[in-house]
């Protein structure tokens, strides 16, 4: 089958003189090949990046709140977590059984309105 094939090609770069000088031109130079890709700088973007940084156009004060002095109750996707003080940063590296449990701290469903 891989013989068939190869023989097919074969012949129609025999049989077509566009494709024979084409390919002859790419092998030996004449025509050049495609620019290197450069990842994540499109050719159209050429002048244009890198973009200069721009100030932010809000000012947000911090809240003023107090961190929690007991013990909170995280209601996450079928599981309750209860956290002390200061066990905020274990929270996030912590493995639960289920992923949806995991999605569920991430995408803040546990906050209340």
């Amino acid at each position: 089958m891989l013989l068939q094939t190869l023989f097919r090609k074969s012949r129609q770069l025999i049989d077509d003189p566009v494709l024979r000088g084409w390919l002859l031109g790419r092998v030996f130079g004449r025509w050049p090949g495609e620019p290197a890709f450069a990842a994540h700088k499109p050719p159209y973007l050429a002048g244009l990046l890198p973009l200069a940084s721009e100030a932010g156009t809000a000012n947000f004060n911090e809240l003023s709140t107090l961190p929690p002095e007991g013990p909170i109750s995280l209601q996450l996707a079928g599981y309750e977590v209860t956290l002390a003080p200061g066990e905020e940063v274990a929270l996030f590296s912590r493995s639960f059984d289920d992923v949806e449990t995991l999605l569920s701290l991430h995408r803040f469903a546990w906050m209340t309105a």
